[in-house]
């Protein structure tokens, strides 16, 4: 139980840092609120992949193993698209953008979750 929790905090404070790194340096992702906002942002996105990830993930098993795992670069731009779809405050412009957005979160995701398992073996 303790780990999932922590799991998802780790989860929830990586898209809440991947989310500051596309305001201030992309054009492309316009962010108009304030902390508290990003942050239930970053909740709402963190339990959009926890609990749809999977299933879309298994229902587009085939796509994934025929690209190689690349589809889910489609799979997570999907549920960044949901967190534009459901919040005013941000704004994601053109498809490059969100492919983009979704390249970012991954790669701070991918750092992030890499420091945490090293830090615990340490």
């Amino acid at each position: 139980m303790f780990r999932l929790l922590g799991k998802f905090i780790l989860s929830v404070s990586a898209n809440l840092i991947a989310f500051f790194v596309l305001i201030y340096f992309f054009p492309n992702f316009i962010f108009k609120g304030n902390i508290v906002t990003l942050t239930e942002i970053s909740i709402v996105f963190s339990l959009i992949n926890l609990f749809l990830g999977p299933i879309l993930r298994f229902l587009f098993s085939p796509l994934l193993i025929i690209t190689f795992g690349l589809f889910s670069l489609v799979i997570n731009a999907f549920s960044l698209y949901l967190v534009d779809f459901f919040f005013k405050e941000i704004t994601i412009k053109g498809l490059g953008g969100l492919f983009l957005a979704t390249i970012i979160i991954g790669l701070i995701n991918f750092i992030i979750n890499l420091g945490a398992k090293l830090s615990i073996r340490k």
